[in-house]
This record gives C-alpha cells, sequence and structure tokens, in this order.
C-alpha cells in the first residue's frame, strides 16, 4: 500500500469530545462537547501535527468543569511541532500515527 512512504495524513471528522478528568463533580460524567468539524494534518518527516476544529457545547444545561459553557461556535487551532522538550502526551499523537504505518 506504500505505507512506508508516507510523508503526511491528514483526516476529517465530526463527533463529540470530553474533557479528561475535568468533571463537575468526582460522580459527575467528563464534559462534552459536539466538534462540528474536525481536520488533522500530520508531517511525520518534521514530525509535526496541526489540528483544527470548531466545537460547540453539548450539554444543556452545562454542569460546569473542563472550561464549560461554550457560548456559540468555539474554533481551535493547534500546531505541535515536536522536539526534545515537547510534552510526551503531544509526541505520543505523533508516534502512535507513525507506528500504525508500519
Amino acid at each position: 500500500m506504500g505505507a512506508d512512504n508516507l510523508k503526511t495524513i491528514e483526516y476529517s471528522a465530526t463527533g463529540h469530545d470530553f474533557v479528561l478528568g475535568q468533571a463537575y463533580n468526582p460522580s459527575s460524567p467528563w464534559p462534552k462537547f459536539q466538534n462540528k468539524s474536525y481536520t488533522r494534518a500530520i508531517d511525520f518527516q518534521v514530525p509535526a501535527s496541526g489540528v483544527e476544529r470548531v466545537r460547540v457545547q453539548a450539554e444543556n444545561p452545562p454542569r460546569g468543569g473542563g472550561q464549560q459553557p461554550v457560548r456559540g461556535d468555539q474554533p481551535v487551532n493547534q500546531t505541535i511541532i515536536v522536539n526534545a522538550v515537547t510534552p510526551w502526551a503531544q509526541q505520543l499523537e505523533i508516534v502512535m500515527r507513525a507506528a500504525g504505518r508500519n
């Protein structure tokens, strides 16, 4: 399939995400957001990753925690360029996808 020669990948989706460990109280579920759009591009050569998404409040009423409530559309753009001081969680996103190519 040519995965060994893969240099970049981009994928898009819609759906939901949750804010890990940021519940309003210990017995509540994690705060939920709807992703109206989500696109991630990964460059395995740099290595770097970019995310563009638009998220909205998915809980009505919002219970709090995880930066709730969101009013209207919340555009989120993030670029991660991996180097020696990049947090491991951000490096892992790229490494896991690179490992999946082999």
